[in-house]
């Protein structure tokens, strides 16, 4: 494991449900949600860098995947949206969904399809997949 380089992360404990990870093996790339801050943490273990990604769009992170093209996608569950976001930590794009409450999310082997699902005490849960253009 000598291409990992020490991770300078946040000193901060998490309760369940206050962050999510994801490992973007394509680039080395460790993602990290705080939803106590509404923030995404992007780091990356070849360079030991990290950076913290704070926008009015990112609220409640609940679900955090990369996609393709060097992006990460997370699901603003309070905003019931998914935000895309660069490696370099700038917003492309924000993506308002019909479906409430988005969670947890995954990225197809492909890099094509996302799909998406809601869990809460009051509805149903739904799980959507969507075409990446």
């Amino acid at each position: 494991m000598k291409d990992i380089k020490r991770l300078d992360l946040p000193d901060k404990t998490f309760g369940l449900g206050d962050s999510v990870t994801s490992y973007m093996p394509s680039t080395k790339t460790v993602l990290l949600t705080d939803n106590n801050d509404n923030s995404l943490l992007i780091c990356d273990i070849s360079s030991g860098q990290c950076k913290t990604v704070k926008d009015d769009g990112i609220s409640s992170p609940k679900g955090v995947c990369g996609g393709p093209n060097g992006t990460v996608f997370v699901c603003s569950s309070a905003r019931d949206s998914i935000v895309q976001i660069s490696l370099h930590g700038e917003v492309v794009s924000n993506y308002r969904l019909k479906l409430p409450n988005p969670s947890a999310m995954a990225i197809s082997q492909d890099s094509h399809h996302l799909v998406v699902c809601n869990h809460g005490e009051d509805q149903d849960t739904i799980i959507q997949l969507f075409k990446i253009r």
